[in-house]
């Protein structure tokens, strides 16, 4: 019977209607496999023991799919003030140059009034890109 196997079909997996099956015991890569691994590795220049490097910090920032080199401007969403330099003050419309990336996760390195400081990424909006003020024809050429 369907209901009846051995026991469990009603039950779950021996422990009751919401209990998990067994875990699958690993299973070691075949000696084929391993062998495609130091293969893939040799051709790479990998050494299969030593984990890979952690790439370095890229030198630009994506914002919305955007990607912006630095250095670019933002303006300030709101005020703030640096807790590094009580003459860090920044009005909200305010525009400033971010000049890179800070080791602070989230933070961006801004140039203003002569102050280098680390701002949080939130604090600032990008710019939106300039107005194209010559129009192209359909060829690519311009009108001027």
């Amino acid at each position: 019977r369907s209901s009846d196997l051995n026991g469990e079909a009603m039950m779950g997996y021996g422990g009751g209607m919401d209990a998990m099956p067994p875990p699958i015991p690993p299973v070691p890569p075949s000696h084929y496999e391993m062998e495609l691994v130091k293969r893939t590795c040799h051709i790479h220049g990998l050494d299969v023991d030593v984990p890979p490097p952690i790439p370095a910090t890229r030198p630009y920032a994506v914002k919305g799919g955007v990607r912006l080199n630095f250095p670019h401007h933002r303006i300030m969403k709101q005020n703030y003030q640096s807790g590094s330099d009580r003459n860090a003050v920044f009005m909200k419309g305010e525009r400033i140059t971010v000049v890179g990336p800070s080791s602070r996760r989230g933070y961006l390195i801004v140039e203003h009034r002569g102050m280098t400081v680390n701002l949080p990424g939130s604090a600032m909006e990008v710019l939106p890109p300039p107005i194209a003020t010559e129009s192209r024809g359909y060829d690519g050429t311009s009108d001027l």
